[in-house]
């Protein structure tokens, strides 16, 4: 026999595998489906899931014109297995397989629904087991995209316009950080500038100060006691020693220089 395509759908169509999460399998009030445990060589990307109670469903919403569901048929089984399956509430088809004439082998990919032409717009299909008890096997589904609408052009502008804005601003946050590190290491690199230092006093500064003190005080008690001839004050002053006043001088010699 030959292999089977890896993709059942035409270049048109879309494949949904049995296990891709837009398809919505029930659970109440106990676990309807097992998605995890089967599938074959024969069966597209080879996985199958499976359900044997009355009331489970697998719910499919999609933006397309027409849907189909293909599943496996286990040919030597002694309860076959039917399906309805129901597009935007509407009237249910029923599909129960025909027990083959050849059970040497499982009937893969066989076709159990295909809608008619839908309008373009998005539509949501429920397919549901009616049977307890037998062994209903879905592998994929295929559907028609439609022609973009209105909203699917919308949100397709509005998604590029926030991805743009959100892509601008990373950019934007990234150029301000990269400022702000070259910044630092552009500080931490600066040589620090050292303060001139205080000119040192030289030791004929200081002994000029001191003289400067000493004359102050000196001239401070001049009032009381004049300067001698060897005084810091006379020598400042290049004072002359005759012109030096004595201190103390008895009357007589007062009288002499009269």
């Amino acid at each position: 026999m030959p292999a089977i395509p890896n993709s059942p759908a035409t270049r048109q169509e879309k494949t949904v595998d049995d296990r891709d999460p837009a398809i919505v399998y029930s659970k109440p009030p106990l676990y309807d489906w097992n998605t995890r445990s089967y599938g074959g060589f024969w069966e597209y990307m080879g996985t199958t899931s499976l359900t044997t109670r009355k009331g489970a469903t697998a719910t499919f919403s999609f933006d397309g014109t027409s849907v189909s569901v293909y599943g496996t048929v286990t040919v030597n089984a002694s309860l076959y297995p039917t399906s309805s399956y129901t597009i935007d509430g509407g009237e249910p088809v029923f599909y129960t397989p025909q027990r083959p004439e050849d059970r040497s082998r499982e009937m893969y990919r066989t076709p159990f629904f295909r809608s008619p032409e839908l309008s373009a717009g998005r539509h949501t299909l429920v397919i549901r087991n009616e049977v307890d008890g037998g062994l209903y096997w879905l592998d994929y589904l295929t559907y028609t995209p439609g022609p973009p609408t209105v909203g699917m052009v919308t949100r397709t502008i509005v998604g590029a316009i926030f991805g743009a804005l959100a892509n601008t601003s990373l950019i934007f946050i990234g150029f301000i950080l990269g400022l702000m590190v070259a910044a630092c290491i552009k500080r931490k690199s600066r040589p620090l500038k050292k303060r001139p230092a205080a000119p040192a006093t030289s030791p004929s500064t200081d002994i000029a100060l001191e003289e400067q003190a000493a004359l102050y005080a000196s001239w401070e008690s001049y009032s009381v006691d004049p300067p001698s001839a060897n005084s810091p004050v006379a020598r400042a002053h290049h004072v002359p020693a005759e012109a030096v006043p004595p201190r103390y001088q008895p009357a007589s010699t007062l009288d002499s220089l009269v």
